[in-house]
């Protein structure tokens, strides 16, 4: 398909979209059929698809490339659908890249640099230019970065917090940020960060994602040791059905599993049996 036989499809439509969809019929389908639904669970499934499958593949480098116009594509009216979620896709990948090319640094103690032998098409500055818009598409962004820096790092809920007063000065756009409950019973950051089991189960569904099925496998031993403490077995085990078997039903509904995940589900049947759940 088109995907296959142009691995850039995905950041020419970022920047090309008409001539790209005049080109291939089929992505002109699929965006036809989800500018007719834009708020639809198939859009959020084409999102995830585009992040895992194909954008996954790229490095920081390559994505800092197109940072500029995606960003540009959240706050302009008339874009196409599939030029949207392009985008969106990208900067999700742009985000779990960031993170994981700064290592070990120490984001508690001190602000996020970009080196310039990093070689990085944008700055600090451009970041932070586009990352001070208001608007909503642009602050879930900003939302999905410090969840990827919480899942790269590790962080706890204070640890964010802790970040976001390091970084004040450096990436002021996250001066703007409310920690408590808004009006409308809205909270930006997820409450269920406090609890340990489902960070873990987060984490675990989060690296599925990219194919490592460590912290999954770590899990899977917990939730069948009949020596924990019974309490923390029934935690451990609503939080890895809520997160982890969720996650492979929605990446089943949009594509086949891959040789990773149907290992995974392989052994979830497995340990589900072993641990006689209802």
């Amino acid at each position: 398909d088109e995907c296959e036989e142009n691995e850039n499809v995905f950041f020419e439509l970022i920047q090309n979209p008409f001539e790209i969809l005049e080109f291939s019929r089929n992505l002109k389908v699929i965006n036809d059929i989800l500018e007719k639904q834009p708020d639809s669970p198939i859009s959020a499934l084409c999102v995830d698809v585009i992040q895992t499958q194909f954008l996954i593949n790229y490095d920081l480098q390559k994505l800092s490339l197109y940072f500029m116009d995606a960003t540009q594509i959240l706050f302009t009216d008339e874009v196409k659908a599939l030029q949207l979620i392009s985008s969106i896709s990208l900067l999700k990948s742009f985000g779990n890249a960031f993170w994981s090319t700064r290592g070990q640094e120490n984001f508690l103690i001190n602000p996020v640099e970009i080196d310039e032998d990093e070689e990085l098409d944008i700055n600090l500055r451009n970041i932070n230019q586009r990352m001070e818009l208001p608007n909503p598409l642009i602050h879930s962004f900003l939302i999905y970065l410090l969840k990827a820096l919480k899942l790269s790092q590790g962080f706890s809920l204070d640890d964010i917090k802790r970040f976001c007063q390091t970084n004040k000065n450096s990436m002021p756009w996250l001066n703007g940020l409310e920690w408590t409950e808004k009006e409308g019973g809205r909270i930006d950051f997820n409450p269920y960060w406090y609890l340990e089991h489902y960070n873990r189960a987060e984490h675990a569904a989060d690296r599925i994602c990219r194919g490592d099925e460590t912290f999954s496998n770590e899990l899977l031993k917990s939730i069948t040791n009949a020596k924990a403490n019974e309490k923390d077995l029934v935690d451990l085990r609503v939080s890895f059905s809520g997160m982890i078997i969720t996650r492979m039903y929605h990446i089943r509904a949009s594509r086949e599993l891959n040789q990773v995940e149907t290992i995974l589900a392989q052994k979830i049947y497995a340990s589900l049996e072993k641990a006689h759940l209802p």
